[in-house]
């Protein structure tokens, strides 16, 4: 009795680690992967200015998942960019 209970076990746990685990830490590998590429093809800097790459990774960020990383993402930026533009045009002013 307890061999087939044991035998059933590893069978369950096999078919779970090729059915479920393993494909998911593929596809996050993957995933992972994809953005130290795109990392490494756009420097902080460029891609904090560019409004579409910031829109593109919020939705990346939204979509798996990590809403209030996003949601301080988003809110951190447009003050970021008020303070450039505020700096930027307190220099360009004439005194």
């Amino acid at each position: 009795m307890y061999t087939v209970v044991t035998v059933l076990s590893v069978l369950v746990l096999l078919a779970l680690w090729f059915g479920l685990y393993r494909p998911l830490i593929r596809r996050l590998d993957r995933e992972i992967k994809d953005v130290r590429r795109l990392l490494l093809v756009l420097p902080d800097e460029v891609s904090k200015s560019i409004p579409s790459v910031v829109a593109a990774g919020r939705d990346m960020l939204l979509e798996s998942g990590a809403t209030a990383v996003a949601a301080s993402v988003g809110a951190d930026a447009p003050t970021a960019v008020a303070v450039g533009a505020s700096a930027a045009q307190s220099d360009a002013s004439p005194s």
